[in-house]
């Protein structure tokens, strides 16, 4: 059955509303009294009321401000003047009027007009054709993208392009294309191949014409542009994006992080006071998510909402020790301010003192913020000359929570005042994405897979179309990522960060705050068809540069006889201990403890790489388990046998963490095998 809705229509409106100048009694409404009778208004007193014409109840109580309202139905107010009229009364017709969701549709509404402030944004006329529909059999409409007069549609299983404002026509003449004038919407062209843009719109990345996104459903990343599909995973890395993509979770999980005992305050009001961690522990906490007290979400007595985390206030440079620079003299024992140093002057420490009023020690008891080790700072009070050296700083974290009261939230947690010993997690419903960017410094387009299906697992890559291939891994796991003019970021944690900053020094591969260790592997496959004895290992490149693993292919499966019970399967390979890089591997030959940076006193040796004509050579000593049959084995024998090894190479923690390191050529000797 049809639904009728009535468009109402009125013939009068609000004219004005005037204060009155001095005083006097209320103005009444015109053409009526004033109704001097008494009546309670809202309870609280005895007040003079308007009659209940013209808006309803017409309550309105005095007040200071004796505001004039008035209703009007001629035009201007004038005395005969035209009066208002009812007009048509509107219907609008529907045959239901319940909600649909047209995934794979697009609609339009009114036109905004900039220049005439005409804006009918909110007007979707169901008597005008306003919609265009794509084949619902392709999956959700999931990102729209503008491109030239065009719009570029990804579906989950297809993507086309759709003129606006024009359709294509041909003409007879040979087939000429001539372009016809249309409302928004015009003619469909699907891109040739079955490919979308699954359920991942944030895969979706942008350089001039090409456009890179991921295809979860097929296990495919692909490049559109003036070509076509060219589907990118294939280059090298077909098996690998298959079976990752395939793992991501496309089903809402939640996910409770890391659990830590504090102890829980109340305050009077009955609401969660901020808690205080010492170091800086909760910068893995993610922002909005639902507080866990002993395993269960935290709600509101009153509301049942949950109290989520809002914020994260991290001070930093809080001072935790200081050493004596100088005693001074005249000091009193007890609580005495300092100054300067690079820090906001707050510092506070407890001295004590010797007969002359000497330091002797010195406790903080006010830690301050913003102070470096090595801050020399002046000790106030009664004496002079006393200095104290900062010693250690630390870091402090306040999470602060939406104002809820969980005064007895739940009975099986008791909440005093003074606070008691609980365990406190986060929780957030997390989905696995495929996050997707153009790194304009790199020239390259970075993708970021991140399962989520019960694990932390993740993988973000680059692919470079100078290389046609996928050339790094990073450690990096962003929540977006994209460029900006000459500049590659991205956001974590509610915080967006610069990569490849130059300004600050020693910060390479330091992503979030956490510094990792940069890698790189290798296949040694010189004549693939000799067994071959691998000697040393060298490399060209800079210092710093560590070997941590050299192995050969496998020999084969070999059936167990000899192990008790019999049975089973093995297989045997070749390897190698770590060769430690050049610096980290060297010591003192005179005090052999004195390794690294310690060793300072020459003459010096060296257990890992050793620099010769500024290459970098090791012997490669055997690390292997016996087998059965060997003689001599392990590091007994030099070198490791093969057809081919493969070696992976990592920068150091001694050797200037963060700082530049290249590395050019790697090489390895070996000798042909004697059976």
């Amino acid at each position: 059955m049809a639904y009728a809705l009535p468009v109402k229509y009125y013939n009068s409106f609000l004219l004005k509303k005037v204060q009155k100048s001095g005083g006097g009694d209320p103005f009444t409404w015109p053409g009526l009294p004033w109704n001097p009778a008494k009546s309670a208004y809202d309870g609280s007193a005895l007040t003079p009321v308007y009659p209940t014409f013209p808006f309803g109840g017409g309550t309105f109580k005095t007040s200071p401000n004796l505001n004039w309202y008035l209703e009007e139905a001629r035009i201007k107010g004038g005395f005969n003047n035209t009066s208002v009229d009812f007009g048509v009364r509107a219907y609008a017709v529907e045959e239901t009027n319940a909600q649909t969701n047209n995934q794979s549709s697009l609609i339009y509404s009114g036109v905004l007009n900039n220049a005439t402030g005409f804006n009918a944004t909110n007007v979707f006329s169901i008597g005008e054709s306003i919609t265009k529909g794509f084949n619902p059999a392709d999956g959700s409409i999931q990102k729209l993208h503008a491109m030239d007069t065009n719009v570029v549609v990804f579906q989950e299983s297809k993507v086309n392009k759709i003129l606006i404002n024009k359709n294509t026509v041909y003409s007879g003449d040979q087939g000429a294309q001539e372009t016809a004038l249309i409302r928004v919407f015009g003619q469909i062209y699907p891109y040739v191949g079955a490919y979308g843009i699954s359920k991942n719109p944030e895969s979706f990345a942008i350089f001039g014409n090409r456009k890179y996104f991921a295809d979860q459903n097929q296990g495919l990343v692909l490049r559109l542009s003036n070509d076509g599909f060219t589907p990118i995973s294939s280059y090298g890395m077909r098996d690998y994006f298959r079976d990752t993509l395939a793992t991501v979770s496309t089903n809402y999980r939640e996910v409770l992080t890391e659990a830590q005992a504090i102890n829980l305050v109340i305050n009077a009001d009955g609401d969660l006071t901020p808690i205080v961690f010492e170091e800086d522990k909760s910068c893995s906490y993610p922002l909005g998510s639902i507080v866990y007290i002993n395993g269960l979400p935290v709600q509101d007595v009153k509301t049942g909402s949950f109290v989520y985390l809002t914020s994260i206030t991290t001070i930093t440079g809080r001072v935790d020790t200081t050493t004596i620079t100088t005693a001074g003299s005249g000091y009193t024992a007890g609580l005495n301010p300092t100054t300067g140093g690079s820090g906001d002057g707050n510092l506070e420490v407890t001295i004590g003192v010797d007969g002359a009023g000497g330091i002797t020690s010195a406790t903080v008891t006010t830690p301050g913020s913003g102070y470096q080790v090595g801050d020399v700072v002046t000790v106030g009070g009664t004496g002079t000359l006393g200095t104290l050296t900062v010693s250690a700083v630390s870091v402090l974290s306040s999470l602060n929570f939406s104002e809820q009261n969980v005064q007895a939230w739940n009975p099986s947690i008791s909440y005093p005042t003074v606070g008691t010993a609980v365990t406190l997690g986060f929780g957030t419903k997390e989905i696995g994405r495929i996050f997707g960017g153009w790194d304009i410094h790199d020239n390259s387009y970075a993708i970021s897979i991140q399962s989520n299906n019960g694990t932390t697992n993740y993988a973000t890559l680059t692919y470079s179309e100078s290389s046609r291939g996928w050339v790094s891994r990073h450690s990096y796991k962003p929540q977006f990522m994209d460029s900006m003019r000459d500049k590659f970021y991205s956001t974590n944690q509610g915080s967006i960060w610069q990569h490849y900053d130059n300004v600050t020094v020693n910060n390479r591969t330091n992503y979030y705050g956490v510094r990792y260790d940069a890698s790189i592997e290798f296949v040694l496959n010189q004549s693939p068809s000799l067994t071959k004895n691998f000697l040393t290992l060298g490399y060209e490149g800079s210092n710093g540069w560590q070997a941590d693993f050299f192995k050969s292919d496998f020999e084969g499966f070999n059936y167990e006889y000899y192990t008790t019970p019999v049975g089973g399967y093995i297989q045997n390979q070749d390897t190698t201990a770590l060769i430690l890089s050049n610096l980290k591997g060297r010591y003192e030959i005179n005090t052999p403890a004195n390794t690294g940076t310690s060793a300072v006193t020459p003459p010096f040796a060296y257990a890992g790489f050793a620099r010769k004509e500024n290459r970098y050579v090791a012997n490669l000593i055997n690390n292997s388990t016996a087998r059965e049959g060997e003689v001599i084995f392990g590091s007994s024998m030099s070198g490791i046998k093969g057809y081919y090894s493969t070696v992976q190479l990592s920068t150091d923690d001694t050797t200037e963490p963060g700082g530049e390191k290249e590395l050019f050529l790697v090489s390895s000797t070996f000798s042909v095998s004697s059976y």
